[in-house]
């Protein structure tokens, strides 16, 4: 009986590590239709190719939440962009992880976070940027300057 129960598990950890992952080019788009290669500032929504987030990939730190201030003595979330699309950092008190999304309107995929309580300052200001990255839909990069944007227009702004 142990062996079986032990079994299932293992195929249910298996099936669900397995799926989920996105092809990319690794020539980008044929066409070059929504790919800023000779600007320096570009603008891309979700419905576009992970191809296309070269520019996304790295280290940024939030700078500025729209209509929110960074509290004093709270490190600044950050967020980290792997060339395959996944997501990771810290949004105050917690960490993150995930993915770009795949849909039009949600610039994230579903996330994982920690679920650590901070000082209140803290909390506020991870509360409001998990939020803004929950109603993101599109970024732009200009230079070493990321704007991440939802329906109604800016929401938080990073630096390299």
């Amino acid at each position: 009986m142990k062996q079986f129960i032990f079994a299932a598990l293992a195929g249910v950890f298996l099936s669900a590590c397995g799926g989920g992952e996105r092809a990319a080019s690794a020539t980008g788009p044929a066409s070059g239709a929504g790919y800023a290669s000779d600007k320096e500032d570009s603008t891309m929504s979700t419905s576009e190719s992970i191809a296309g987030t070269a520019e996304l990939a790295g280290e940024w730190t939030l700078t500025e939440i729209v209509g929110a201030e960074i509290p004093d003595g709270v490190p600044a979330p950050n967020l980290s962009v792997a060339a395959d699309g996944m997501v990771s950092g810290r949004s105050g008190v917690n960490r993150f992880t995930g993915k770009l999304g795949d849909k039009p309107d949600a610039l994230f995929g579903p996330m994982a976070t920690t679920r650590m309580a901070g000082p209140p300052a803290a909390m506020q200001l991870e509360d409001a940027f998990l939020k803004a990255m929950t109603a993101a839909s599109s970024y732009t990069v200009t230079g070493d300057e990321l704007v991440i944007s939802g329906a109604n227009g800016p929401l938080l702004k990073f630096a390299r």
